[in-house]
């Protein structure tokens, strides 16, 4: 087991951290504090990848200059806090020695019970403290639905749905996914 860093960390500082000590354990940096990330189990593994599927056939169907990342890059709300979203869509380019996507406009989090308090507060909050992002998608297989938050490009509110079936329109960047597609079954 790693032993976390005691002191506050700026990005820079975490991220040279975590590449000489972390091995290919996960974390995260909150408020300069270092988190360490629970495994995945496979149901979450697979929402995971059906999310990351269903985004990149959606950026490819719409020709976009954007591409579906996983959890191994991270996106940063300020100096002192990196993220891992289970799923980003980053528009633009992106530098492949690079552990921070430069441009996220969709961010993606599947819950658990160890994390659905932070992915329905203080995750939105920091996802949302990126001016670049436009959506977070917080997935929740056992209850068979998706809550859609988006910032409303007029007036930048936040505006919220709860989808069960359908399409969700992602604009921007321009793209519509399947909410059967995303949680993998079929949809009553």
């Amino acid at each position: 087991m790693v032993a976390l860093p005691k002191s506050s960390m700026v990005v820079p500082e975490f991220l040279d951290w975590w590449d000489k000590k972390g091995g290919e354990a996960r974390f995260e940096l909150v408020d300069g504090i270092v988190h360490a990330m629970g495994r995945d189990r496979v149901g979450h593994n697979r929402a995971k990848l059906r999310a990351v599927n269903a985004l990149q056939r959606a950026i490819e169907v719409a020709g976009l200059d954007c591409a579906a990342f996983t959890d191994g890059v991270g996106v940063s709300a300020n100096s002192r806090t990196f993220r891992l979203p289970d799923a980003t869509v980053n528009c633009g380019k992106v530098e492949d020695d690079s552990s921070i996507l430069p441009n996220p406009v969709i961010v993606v989090e599947v819950v658990s019970p160890s994390s659905e308090a932070r992915d329905v507060n203080d995750k939105l909050i920091d996802y949302f403290a990126i001016a670049s992002v436009r959506h977070y998608l917080i997935i929740f297989t056992g209850r068979k639905l998706i809550v859609h938050h988006s910032r409303n490009s007029t007036d930048d509110k936040i505006e919220t749905a709860i989808v069960a079936s359908g399409d969700i329109n992602l604009s921007p960047p321009g793209i519509t996914v399947s909410v059967t597609e995303i949680l993998g079954e079929t949809q009553a």
